[in-house]
């Protein structure tokens, strides 16, 4: 298990109701997004199925602790 690890329960993520590969793809999503990588990479380098992988980032947007980049940049252009 990484070090560190976020409590993914408080943000109704990870925990007891999802599989342990969800999980695993939550972490690893949340452990290789600086904003260079994009999801296809870090689905790689986990050697994790891109499904995962893009379905973890969603929840992570989704529940606070991850943002959508482009939506962010969208937003701070229209706002310039």
């Amino acid at each position: 298990m990484p070090k560190g690890v976020p409590q993914l329960g408080r943000l109704g993520l990870g925990g007891m109701k999802n599989s342990g590969e969800v999980e695993m793809a939550e972490l690893r999503v949340l452990k290789r997004s600086d904003g260079r990588r994009t999801l296809l990479k870090i689905a790689e380098r986990s050697a994790m199925p891109f499904a995962a992988i893009g379905a973890a980032a969603g929840a992570l947007v989704n529940a606070g602790p991850l943002e959508d980049t482009a939506k962010a940049e969208s937003s701070r252009a229209r706002k310039q």
